[in-house]
């Protein structure tokens, strides 16, 4: 260790030890991590990605025929002309 300090409470400029000086040393070194959580944490990816409660759990996508075949459903569904399975049985939506 080449670097000594004579005193236990060096009071040069450049060490860090004043109120101001730390306080900027913290303020540097903890700012990008509550700049990354924040952009982590603010937006809702579940609404961005269409994710569900456990992120997305299918193993590959659905393929333009099945998307079609689920909207035509649901119109169906919406329509009135195709009565849910749910309704049917009275379990809760």
């Amino acid at each position: 260790m080449h670097i000594e300090t004579p005193s236990l409470d060096p009071s040069l400029p450049g060490t860090l030890n004043s109120p101001a000086g730390k306080a900027l040393f913290y303020l540097l070194h903890v700012l990008p991590e509550w700049v990354a959580a924040a952009i982590l944490i603010v937006p809702n990816t579940r609404k961005a990605f269409g994710t569900g409660n456990f992120g997305d759990y299918r193993g590959w996508d659905d393929s333009p025929a099945e998307i079609q075949k689920r909207r035509d459903k649901q119109e169906r569904v919406e329509t009135g002309s195709v009565i849910p399975l749910r309704d049917v049985v009275g379990q809760p939506a």
